[in-house]
């Protein structure tokens, strides 16, 4: 008798314990989620604002790209492709097919080479 009455209090200290770490638990995931979810709304909201920074930066390097020969127009292309690499598949196309250009001038095999990997990364 004692034996089950041992067990039946034990069983209810566990259940107890449970409880209170599940409640816990779920309190605390609620109040992160809404933090998280709050944080991504707003930043959601100021995407208009990255895009105007984005396609600044682009239109600077847009305006250095005449200014290189070689290396260094392969390095403006390069830099152009990275940033519409993820922004704008069209454009990022369009740039990873000049880099061979400037590659194929200096007969630079591993630059061929990493104009078509770009190339081939942009297909993807």
């Amino acid at each position: 008798m004692k034996t089950n009455k041992l067990y039946l209090l034990n069983f209810q200290f566990v259940l107890f314990c449970f409880l209170i770490i599940f409640f816990y638990g779920k309190g605390y995931g609620q109040s992160v989620r809404k933090d998280w979810l709050s944080r991504l709304n707003k930043e959601i909201r100021q995407s208009a604002h990255y895009d105007a920074k984005k396609l600044a930066r682009i239109d600077s390097l847009k305006k250095q790209v005449g200014s290189g020969i070689g290396q260094d127009l392969f390095d403006q292309y390069l830099r152009l492709y990275e940033e519409y690499a993820v922004f704008n598949f069209d454009s990022a196309y369009f740039y990873a097919m000049k880099l061979k250009e400037p590659a194929s001038v200096l007969n630079d095999t591993s630059l061929m080479q990493y104009a078509r990997m770009k190339l081939g990364s942009t297909l993807l």
